[in-house]
């Protein structure tokens, strides 16, 4: 039966419902008024199409799932090292960082009665929470008669887009570029002040001996009061591409590598991660898990940790000038601060 004899023709419910399954199975195709004619002359009614006004919609929904899709693969292991915070304000905002207590005095040494330990002092970490995004615009052309797939690849390069942007603030922006510690107003790398720079700045190759060297360094990062920042030595290695090899090397092969005498890898237990940044290239750094000790806070604005898509309304003063185009906004908005200076660059740039 072709078309015509189809539109012409009053099937029963079931020959409709044959009909709609037979399109869906071979893939063939039939125009939407000619369905809806056929549905209707069987004593029906076509539910659920999609007329050309809500094609605005439909697309807000494909860009929505491909930008989310596109933004996972870029992977998220920042979230090893980061912590994680919201904030429902976009204005300057205020961490309060309580310092350690020193060492529990003997009882001995007192009499056997208990002093009065003095309260920990609470020190003020301000940052600023940030916006990324833009509009993207499209003509009703594009929209009508999309032949090449393009709002599929619209949402991947958005997500992209985005993953990039974060990305870029937290391994650059945040960390190669050796930000100021708003906790003593000097620069996060500063070995005078928080011994936390083996390399002095300077490119140094990651090897099994420089590694050991910075594990060791990590583990003597001490508060103002020489009480230590970390509970051991165990360690994540953020490194960028170029090193990807050699860390994965460090952290997989059971025997130190680079000799012939089969000595033991003894660093393999205390690397517990690896996160490998394509923002990064020779630099690499050893950084403590989240749940040991809060360095690097990431604060998310109403917690949304992933971009969002928001379809311009039709009652916007930009459509009303320019009919026939559609713009979606892609936004995030973060900020990110350290509690502490616990993480050591084991290699400049």
């Amino acid at each position: 039966m072709n078309e015509a004899q189809a539109v012409g023709k009053a099937l029963t419910e079931r020959e409709t419902v044959q009909l709609i399954n037979g399109l869906t199975r071979t893939g063939a195709s039939m125009k939407l008024k000619d369905l809806a004619d056929i549905v209707e002359q069987s004593g029906g009614r076509l539910a659920g199409s999609i007329s050309p006004g809500r094609v605005e919609n439909l697309l807000t929904t494909n860009i929505s799932a491909k930008l989310k899709e596109a933004f996972t693969k870029w992977g998220e292991g920042w979230k090893q090292w980061t912590a994680s915070d919201q904030s429902d304000y976009m204005d300057e905002q205020v961490r309060e960082v309580v310092a350690q207590i020193g060492e529990m005095p003997a009882l001995a040494d007192t009499g056997g009665t208990f002093q009065e330990i003095a309260a920990p002092t609470i020190s003020e970490v301000s940052f600023t929470i940030g916006g990324y995004g833009g509009f993207m615009s499209v003509d009703m052309k594009t929209q009508r008669s999309d032949h090449l797939n393009y709002f599929s690849k619209l949402g991947e390069r958005m997500g992209r887009s985005a993953i990039s942007a974060l990305h870029t603030y937290i391994y650059n922006t945040m960390l190669s570029d050796n930000p100021t510690y708003t906790g003593d107003s000097v620069s996060l790398f500063d070995n005078s002040n928080h011994l936390n720079d083996a390399g002095a700045g300077a490119v140094v190759t990651l090897t099994y001996d420089h590694l050991a060297t910075s594990i060791t360094q990590f583990g003597t990062i001490v508060d103002a009061d020489d009480e230590p920042l970390t509970l051991g030595q165990r360690v994540i290695l953020v490194c960028g591409i170029p090193n990807q090899e050699n860390a994965e090397q460090l952290i997989k092969n059971p025997e130190k590598p680079g000799t012939a005498n089969r000595e033991i890898n003894t660093l393999k237990s205390r690397i517990i991660g690896i996160d490998v940044s394509r923002k990064l290239t020779t630099e690499w750094y050893l950084v403590p898990e989240q749940s040991e000790v809060e360095s690097l806070v990431m604060t998310f604005y109403e917690g949304k940790d992933t971009p969002s898509i928001t379809m311009e309304p039709k009652t916007s003063s930009f459509q009303f000038e320019r009919p026939g185009v559609q713009r979606w906004r892609e936004d995030m908005w973060f900020g990110g601060s350290y509690t502490w200076p616990v993480i050591v660059r084991g290699s400049g740039a």
